[in-house]
């Protein structure tokens, strides 16, 4: 039963956000995996959790779409907080794409709130950003939007860009067999699910690990019957 259910949760991965571009998953945070990974967490208050976020990243408390300070919005399957502007052109995208909650305002289950902590804390945009981090393979011509920029065209050609089109998500290089990789990547994202490593699914997801991916279990892991005599 137990493996059923580790098979269930990493199965409604699938229920993420769906690329038009590759065609798979880049979402880390469906409903399942939340619980399966923070389920042992105590209650936490959102003012509580955002004054607290707010003390240990300070100098990183910025939209991650366009830099504007205090943002009071987080895109719970994109790992971000985001400021009202950019908040309303991800209201757009439609959820599949990105589920926006207010920090303070919005009812917050404990372990979604742990998620976001963790994702922000440990870079998730940089996920979403890599090629324009990273000078070796920047993106010709594009560059970050910015406070001062409008909503329209600018932000949302840019969030447009960003969480659907994924045109600065690393990419893998191209192999002779792609079969190949996408399943090695798959079974080390169903490792890392039942390590809760979420930082690692949502990167391994943008790489191209399928979030549907069974992982049999072999007959040396499979336990042995026990028989009471």
């Amino acid at each position: 039963r137990g493996e059923a259910n580790d098979h269930s949760s990493f199965a409604c991965y699938n229920r993420s956000i769906q690329s038009p571009r590759a065609g798979y998953p880049v979402s880390s945070v469906s409903s399942c995996i939340v619980t399966l990974t923070f389920k042992h967490l105590s209650c936490l208050d959102p003012q509580d959790f955002y004054q607290g976020m707010s003390k240990r990243v300070r100098s990183r408390e910025v939209c991650a779409d366009c830099s504007a300070p205090e943002p009071r919005w987080a895109s719970v399957n994109r790992g971000v907080l985001i400021c009202d502007e950019c908040c309303s052109i991800h209201r757009g995208l439609g959820r599949h794409s990105s589920q926006v909650r207010h920090l303070t305002h919005s009812p917050w289950p404990s372990s979604q709130l742990q998620m976001v902590q963790t994702l922000y804390g440990n870079g998730a945009n940089s996920i979403w950003e890599h090629s324009l981090l990273d000078p070796s393979s920047s993106v010709s011509g594009k560059r970050k939007a910015n406070p001062q920029d409008r909503v329209h065209p600018n932000k949302t050609e840019f969030i447009k860009g960003k969480y659907q089109m994924l045109v600065y998500v690393h990419r893998m290089p191209c192999r002779e067999d792609d079969s190949v990789t996408a399943k090695d990547l798959s079974k080390q994202l169903h490792s890392s699910v039942r390590t809760g490593n979420l930082e690692t699914c949502l990167r391994l997801l943008s790489l191209g690990a399928q979030a549907n991916f069974f992982h049999p279990v072999s007959v040396a892991e499979k336990p042995k019957p026990h028989f009471v005599r």
